[in-house]
């Protein structure tokens, strides 16, 4: 439900940068959230999370992600997000399909949508081998060079913790069909109380360059190596921070 506020002028102007820093973070929940295993069976093994997100302590939303298997050795990956903040609310869905190729995560196809107060958006991708390119709606063919999409990266970067990697990075094409290059660095284990309840987890900084955005994200090895909590930073404010509440594995 949407809270619609009468505030003075200078009240406004502070509660739209908020709201600016609000959607931002919502960009960083997607691009996030995710769950890995310490082998590459375990990796694909179903799974439902459930995340509470949060804002200076006070409950914005929540967040889902399942995944399952399909038919013909596939697999797909779902997020959802639901999100609001006095006038604003934002509501985000990303689908991915992949196969195993070469001991590897390989995109087959990639779909995001958005709906919320500010603009709409929504991408379709399909990943062409035998063509080495990447086919979007309504946007040019990009060579395709291995990247994974926006979703898998997040996969492969939690199978290299679960095998004690401390630094690594990836090639993607992110939500908005751009390519993107992500590095991140183990700062250390922490002992988290959430939602979910207390576990152990590894703290994980995204390397970013020439940015005034911090982000850390905390993986648990007690749950597969599952992302339990994420909380990103912008000059210093808090932008938003998302826990885990609800894990569910199937065989």
């Amino acid at each position: 439900m949407l809270t619609f506020l009468h505030t003075q002028p200078e009240q406004s102007i502070s509660l739209i940068k908020r709201l600016a820093r609000f959607s931002k973070f919502g960009l960083v929940v997607l691009a996030f959230l995710g769950a890995s295993f310490s082998a590459q069976a375990q990796l694909l093994d179903p799974f439902y999370a459930k995340y509470v997100a949060y804002r200076n302590g006070s409950e914005i939303g929540f967040a889902e992600l399942e995944l399952n298997k399909l038919a013909d050795s596939k697999f797909k990956l779902r997020f959802y997000s639901d999100a609001s903040l006095f006038l604003i609310y934002d509501k985000r869905e990303e689908i991915s399909e992949f196969i195993i190729q070469d001991n590897k995560l390989t995109p087959v196809k990639y779909a995001f949508t958005k709906k919320g107060t500010f603009k709409d958006s929504n991408l379709n991708a399909s990943f062409d081998a035998s063509q080495s390119k990447v086919k979007m709606d309504n946007k040019p063919d990009l060579a395709w060079q291995g990247e994974l999409d926006n979703q898998l990266y997040r996969l492969s970067a939690q199978k290299m913790l679960s095998q004690g990697k401390t630094e690594f990075d990836f090639d993607l094409i992110n939500y908005r069909g751009e390519k993107k290059h992500y590095a991140f660095k183990v700062e250390g284990e922490e002992t988290l109380t959430l939602p979910f309840g207390e576990l152990k987890a590894l703290k994980v900084k995204t390397i970013r360059q020439n940015s005034s955005r911090v982000t850390y994200s905390w993986f648990a090895p007690k749950l597969n190596y599952l992302m339990v909590r994420l909380q990103q930073f912008k000059d210093g404010n808090e932008q938003g921070d998302i826990q885990l509440s609800t894990f569910t594995q199937n065989k």
